[in-house]
């Protein structure tokens, strides 16, 4: 009689301990499990944010290729009327060299009425050829001069895109750097209770 009333106390304490320790463990894993769902939420939207990242990488570099395209239509359309400038320019001079002996005939043919009304009508067209050219420099200085404006802000603008292009591959690349999630540490086994009794096989 004595042995039963102590085996019963005994049983209960170990049952306790043994109930104690199973609702640790499911509180354990419980923790781990909602733990685990909000790494795997968090893992998606990183997932999400790369591949935003990765959209706005594609659109900045087909900007870039736009803009490129469009500077090097550009270029050609400067240097076609940098040749035009130049040839505008060698005509003038041309003109220019031509009027020369115009000029000399009308000192030596001052006292000819006839020949210097001549030597004055050509000089006279050649001046207005002059002019004329003069005016055609000007308005191919002034195109080059909007056009190497324009251009200026282009390359300023495929800078700008570069820059941008260049912070979004860091970007992305931090973003994947951040992704790998950390091992996590293997769970210990519960330990028993202090001053449990020892389960009863």
């Amino acid at each position: 009689m004595l042995a039963a009333c102590v085996e019963v106390p005994s049983n209960s304490l170990a049952s306790s301990a043994r109930g104690r320790a199973m609702a640790a463990e499911r509180s354990e894993r419980e923790r781990h499990e909602r733990e685990l769902a909000l790494l795997r939420q968090t893992e998606g939207q990183i997932e999400a944010e790369i591949a935003q990242a990765k959209l706005s990488t594609a659109r900045a570099a087909a900007a870039l290729r736009t803009v490129q395209a469009e500077m090097g239509l550009q270029l050609a359309a400067l240097r076609q009327a940098e040749q035009e400038l130049a040839v505008a320019r060698a005509r003038g001079q041309q003109i220019e060299a031509e009027l020369v002996p115009l000029r000399a005939l009308e000192a030596q043919l001052q006292q000819q009425q006839q020949l210097r009304d001549a030597a004055a009508a050509r000089l006279a067209q050649g001046t207005a050829e002059i002019d004329a050219a003069s005016a055609q420099v000007a308005q191919i200085e002034a195109a080059l001069l909007a056009r190497l404006t324009a251009l200026q802000q282009k390359l300023i603008a495929s800078k700008q895109f570069t820059e941008a292009l260049a912070g979004i591959e860091k970007a992305l690349a931090d973003a994947i750097g951040a992704v790998a999630p950390p091992a996590a540490a293997p769970v210990a086994p519960a330990a028993p209770a202090a001053g449990a009794a020892p389960a009863v096989k």
